[in-house]
Parts: C-alpha cells; sequence; structure tokens
C-alpha cells in the first residue's frame, strides 16, 4: 500500500467540507476522482499534502504513507520528495523568471542530485516526448505553449522522484488533442515507474478511459467507489448513474442541447438531515429527507 488514509474531515468551526473520507492508493495504480465543482476534489488535493489554510481544522483517525504514519503537521515532509502534484494551469505554477534548465536543476538540488544535471534533464524531457530537448532547457515558461508547458511542470514534479503524483484537472486548459497526449504520458509514467496518481477530474469520459479505480464525491461526502471497469454496468448511486446519462454521445448533433443534471449541488454551508443529493435525486424518498445513509460495504452511500 503506497497511501492509506481514514475517517479524513476538514471543517471550519460550524461548516463541515470534507466529511469522512477514506482513501487507498496502490503502487502503479490510477485512482480517479470525480465529481462537480464544489463536491470537495481539491480540497482533498490540498488537504494530502497540508496546504491548507489555517482557518480550516483538519483531522483523521490515520495517515500512512508506505506503512508509515504521519501526523498532520508532518505531511508538509513529504511534499515534493514524496508526493508531488500537478496544478490546471502550468503556467502560474512554473517560475517565470528562470529557464527550464535552471528549474529542473534546482529540483535535483533539492534530493542532493548534483551529478550529470544537465544530461538528467535532458533524458527527463526525452521522457516527457519532447523531442528537442537540449533547445528546451533554454526557454523561459512564456515561450512554451500550454501542452509543453504541462510537460515541463509533470518533468519538474518527477525531478525530485516522488512516489505519487496528484492531478487536479491537469488537462483542463489544453485543447482536445493535447489533453489527451498528457493524459496518456501521465499514464505511461505511472505504469512504467509504478507510481501512484490521483487523477481529479469533472469529466467521466477521462476517469473511465484511464483509471483503475473511482471515487465518486459530491457535496463533502465519498457517495460511491467502484472499479472503473464497472461503472457502466454496475454503477449504484444515483448520482452516479446521473453522471453517465449525461456523457455526450459521440453522435451527438450541432447545436443539439448536451443533457445536465437538474438541480444543484448544496453549498458547504447549506445543511440538511437526510441525503445531501436528495434535493436532485430521481428516486428520493421520505427517509431521504430525514436520514443521512451510510457507505454501503463501503462502496456506495445511498439507503436503497
Amino acid at each position: 500500500m503506497l497511501l492509506k488514509i481514514e475517517e479524513l474531515k476538514v471543517k471550519t468551526e460550524d461548516v463541515i467540507l470534507l466529511d469522512n473520507i477514506d482513501l487507498e492508493v496502490n503502487h502503479g495504480e490510477i485512482i480517479g476522482i470525480i465529481g462537480e465543482s464544489g463536491s470537495g476534489k481539491s480540497l482533498l488535493a490540498k488537504t494530502l499534502l497540508a496546504l491548507n489554510s489555517k482557518n480550516l481544522v483538519t483531522s483523521f483517525r490515520s495517515y500512512n504513507y508506505e506503512d508509515k504514519s504521519y501526523s498532520y503537521d508532518e505531511i508538509k515532509f513529504l511534499r515534493g520528495k514524496h508526493i508531488a502534484m500537478i496544478f490546471q494551469n502550468p503556467h502560474t505554477a512554473l517560475d517565470p523568471s528562470a529557464n527550464v534548465k535552471s528549474q529542473l536543476k534546482n529540483a535535483m538540488l533539492l534530493n542532493n542530485n548534483s551529478e550529470n544535471i544537465e544530461h538528467k534533464s535532458i533524458e527527463l524531457l526525452n521522457e516527457m516526448g519532447i523531442k528537442d530537448a537540449e533547445r528546451c532547457l533554454k526557454l523561459y515558461p512564456h515561450q512554451l505553449s500550454g501542452g509543453m508547458a504541462q510537460r515541463i511542470l509533470i518533468a519538474l514534479m518527477l525531478a525530485r522522484e516522488p512516489s505519487l503524483l496528484i492531478a487536479d484537472e491537469p488537462t483542463t486548459a489544453l485543447d482536445p488533442l493535447v489533453q489527451e497526449q498528457i493524459l496518456n504520458l501521465l499514464k505511461a509514467i505511472v505504469k512504467k515507474r509504478k507510481m501512484g496518481l490521483i487523477l481529479i477530474s469533472h469529466d467521466l469520459r477521462v476517469i473511465k478511459k484511464y483509471a483503475d479505480k473511482t471515487i465518486v464525491m459530491y457535496s463533502s461526502q465519498v457517495v460511491e467507489k467502484i472499479e472503473t471497469q464497472k461503472i457502466l454496468d454496475h454503477a449504484k448511486h444515483p448520482y452516479t448513474r446521473e453522471l453517465i446519462s449525461i456523457i455526450p454521445s459521440e453522435n451527438i448533433k450541432y447545436k443539439e442541447n448536451l443533457k445536465t443534471i437538474k438541480g444543484r449541488i448544496l453549498a458547504a454551508n447549506e445543511y440538511v438531515m437526510g441525503c445531501r443529493f436528495s434535493n436532485r435525486c430521481l428516486l428520493v424518498e421520505e427517509k431521504c429527507n430525514t436520514k443521512v445513509p451510510e457507505l454501503k460495504n463501503s462502496t456506495y452511500r445511498c439507503h436503497f
């Protein structure tokens, strides 16, 4: 087991932002996390690296990384060297005042790795699918396209040789062809290096294609955990099935309206006595509004 977290909670004084999240990641495994904006996906990513603001209270029953337990304050020692994060916009994550060579060098020096830095940088860029690596080392972030900048950011994260990557919507700003190239690259790296990857997305098509297992989040909670290959035919939670139903058809016609899930996700400070999906669920019954459903068999959170 690479990473195992039990009963993770994040809250303010009176609002729960993440509610009893359990998460497991193995070596060579891609865990997809899917959900609408406001479901808690990005907050979970930041919590895994102890990047939350000071006004948030974080707790968990256990946080184990490679069979060693950590407190929340100790998680910061895992950043970079053990767990690295790939952000949505690479141009804001890269240092605009330093060229690629300098940024890779600084990352490698943090690992006390000062031998053959330029050669290792070129090898790393080649692994990222960058053909003219020597020329690329001289470039600054503003000279890079979106796809190239994302490849450089991935290289920068790998320079410290972490065992786990967290990718938070890593292809949001890229065109579809480059998106696929970057995601294929990430999958190949994970399988080759036997790393773990937590892939966060709002697009079920991406998760379905690249993740080994899928965690569905809704309004601060995990509502379903399922092997990705089974999600289309065996999803149990009504929200998961709604996400599947709105995947655009390959034969969609020009100007044809896309399907949507009716209603809206509840804000974190909107208290409900029962299921947080009850205001949008097509199967809702009386007890859905009065009783909070448990995560049945640790796989789905629904009364039915």
